[in-house]
C-alpha cells in the first residue's frame, strides 16, 4: 500500500503509528540506494537527540527514508521522525506550514493532527520532521539537518 495524495498527513500518520525499523543507527546510510538521494543522518545530538534506526517507505509512488530519533530518557522520551526524500519528486507542504528563518536555514513549520511538523531542504535533499514536541523545538531541529554525518 502506498501513500495518499497528502504527503504531510501521511508523514504524520507514519510517525504516530510506527512500525519496526529495518536498519539500526549504524546502517541507515545504506537506505540511500533505495531513496535516490543521500541518506546522511542529521547530527541532532546537540539538541539531545540520538539516532535509533530507520527504514524505507513508499510515498506518492516514490521512496523516502524515515530515520527515528529519541530525545530524553525513560518515561519522558520523545520520538522524532526525520523523513529524507527527493524534493523534486515529493512535495511536502500545505497551508498549515508557515515559513520561518532559523539562522540561515529556511524552515516551514506548523502542526498537523496534533503533531508538530517542520520541513526544509539542503543540497537537493528534502527533510521533514514530525514529533510531539512543540513547533519551536521542531523548527530548531529542522535547522540542524544542514549538519549531517560525513
Amino acid at each position: 500500500a502506498g501513500f495518499a495524495q497528502d504527503p504531510l498527513a501521511d508523514l504524520v500518520a507514519e510517525h504516530s503509528k510506527p512500525v519496526p525499523l529495518d536498519a539500526d543507527a549504524r546502517n541507515v546510510r545504506q537506505l540511500s540506494r533505495y531513496v535516490g538521494v543521500p541518506v546522511r543522518p542529521p547530527v541532532l545530538s546537540r539538541a539531545g537527540a540520538r539516532l535509533v534506526g530507520g527504514r524505507v517507505l513508499n510515498m506518492n509512488n516514490e521512496r523516502a527514508a524515515m530515520l527515528q530519533y529519541e530525545v530524553g530518557q525513560g518515561p519522558d522520551t520523545q520520538r522524532v521522525s526525520v523523513f529524507i526524500y527527493d524534493p523534486r519528486k515529493i512535495q511536502v507542504g500545505g497551508p498549515t506550514l508557515a515559513p520561518r528563518a532559523i539562522g540561515t536555514t529556511q524552515v516551514r513549520v506548523g502542526q498537523s493532527e496534533g503533531y508538530s511538523v517542520a520541513v526544509t531542504q539542503h543540497d537537493g535533499v528534502g527533510y521533514a520532521l514530525t514529533s510531539d514536541m512543540d513547533t519551536e523545538a521542531s523548527a530548531e531541529l529542522a535547522a540542524l539537518t544542514n549538519d549531517v554525518e560525513e
